[in-house]
């Protein structure tokens, strides 16, 4: 039987450091704790327990969010390329979502 590996609950400040940057770039706390090689419970009994880290974390997000907003803005605004073969050719294309646009319109009234 292989030995499960058991994330540490130990913070160093570059463990810090890296959970809060992916956690700035992904809104993802799985995905920041596997980054940082702590565990998913460690990450959030931490931010219960520590008023500076919930702090760091809630910027994170705030980050995290304001790059999501302008990335959809931009899709919005400019489209974004999709490859499509038409008549046997291939071709690209622009495309632009509507249903983004209108949702983003709708957040900032």
């Amino acid at each position: 039987m292989a030995k499960r590996r058991v994330k540490s609950d130990r913070w160093s400040a570059r463990a810090e450091a890296m959970f809060i940057a992916t956690l700035a770039e992904s809104c993802n706390v799985t995905m920041s704790a596997a980054a940082a090689g702590v565990s998913v419970s460690g990450a959030y009994r931490r931010r219960a327990k520590d008023a500076a880290f919930r702090g760091k974390w809630g910027e994170a997000l705030a980050t995290g969010y304001a790059q999501l907003e302008l990335e959809m803005l931009e899709r919005a605004l400019k489209g974004k390329d999709k490859a499509v073969t038409i008549a046997g050719e291939s071709r690209i294309i622009r495309e632009y979502d509507d249903r983004v646009a209108l949702a983003l319109l709708k957040i900032a009234t």
